[in-house]
Parts: C-alpha cells; structure tokens; sequence
C-alpha cells in the first residue's frame, strides 16, 4: 500500500509547510532540512500569527521565487521606508529618462510603444511597494485608494515615506518579507 506523504509543521507557529519549504509562509521562520515533529499550533487568539492562506497558488506567488525582480510586481509581505522610498526614485528616474528619450525622438510610434507600457509598469510596481508598505503597518492594501483622493493622497504619501512599522510580525509576515533583497 501507498503510505501518504506526512506533513510537516513550522517549529515555531505550527503552521503546515508545503513540500520543500524554506522557510514558513506564516511566520518566516527558517525551515529545518530534517523531518520536522508536529508541533501544536497556537491559540487562535495569539497576537502574533496571521491567518493560514489557500493552497491555491497565485500569480504574485509564482513571481517571487524567494527574492528579486519578482517581488516588485508582488502584493505579499512588507517592505520598509527606505526601500520604498528607493522604488519610488528608481520608478521616477526611469520614466524621466524614457520621458527625455521620447521629447528627443518626438515619434508617435515611439510614444506607443515606449511610453504607455513604461507608464504602466510605473503604475503597477508603484501600486504593489505602496501595498506593502501599507503591510508594515498591519493596515489592508485597499488603504491605497485613498491615492484616488487629492489631500488624502499626499497626507497618505507622507506617512508612507515617514511612519515607521509595526514591530515584529504582523498578519502580513515578518519586516522585509516582501523586499526585492530577499
């Protein structure tokens, strides 16, 4: 007979690990390459443990492999000021350059096809590192819309560049978990 693969749970939250695991997706805490024992999963009421996810994989998931360019497109995790801070520069100095790039050429073509999909992508990374600044502060991405609002969208930029996080875990991972570096 076919004995099922047993499961195995984080030494420190109880969380189930997926196969081949590194590190656990609810606590962050580094996965031991040994078997590891069940451990007891804490009361519901414990502070510091986020709510177990679907198995369902999402696309965000499948982009960051652990670390790099993927986690700019990525919803998940946290990141802190300075990273923000540093997308948000990295994000302006590309679309001058492309801008400056474009006044110089002065092709609609070019505009097509070099502007709109630069403009977009700015767009979408900026989104995602606002999401998970919001994180760092235990506060849900859809605080975000408050961009659509025009004094709410600067107070909201301020405290993104300058509020510092929430300490330790949060129920969206630990600090730096959504970061580009790893």
């Amino acid at each position: 007979m076919h004995e099922p693969e047993s499961i195995s749970h984080c030494s420190q939250c109880g969380a189930e690990l997926g196969p081949g695991a590194r590190f656990c997706s609810n606590c962050g805490q580094a996965v031991r390459t040994t078997a590891l024992a069940p451990v007891t999963p804490q009361p519901a009421y414990w502070s510091d443990t986020k709510p177990a996810y679907s198995s369902v994989p999402s696309f965000s998931a499948a982009l960051d492999g652990g670390g790099g360019i993927g986690k700019l497109f990525s919803t998940s995790g946290r990141i802190g000021r300075l990273e923000y801070f540093l997308t948000i520069a990295g994000i302006w100095i590309v679309l001058i350059v492309v801008w400056g790039m474009l006044v110089v050429v002065d092709s609609a073509a070019a505009s097509v096809l070099l502007g709109i999909p630069t403009w977009l992508l700015a767009v979408i990374i900026s989104v995602c590192a606002g999401i998970k600044r919001l994180h760092d502060w235990d506060q849900s991405g859809w605080l975000y819309l408050l961009f659509l609002v025009p004094i709410a969208s600067f107070i909201l930029l301020l405290l993104l560049l300058f509020k510092g996080p929430s300490p330790g875990l949060n129920r969206f991972g630990y600090e730096e978990s959504g970061s580009v570096m790893g």
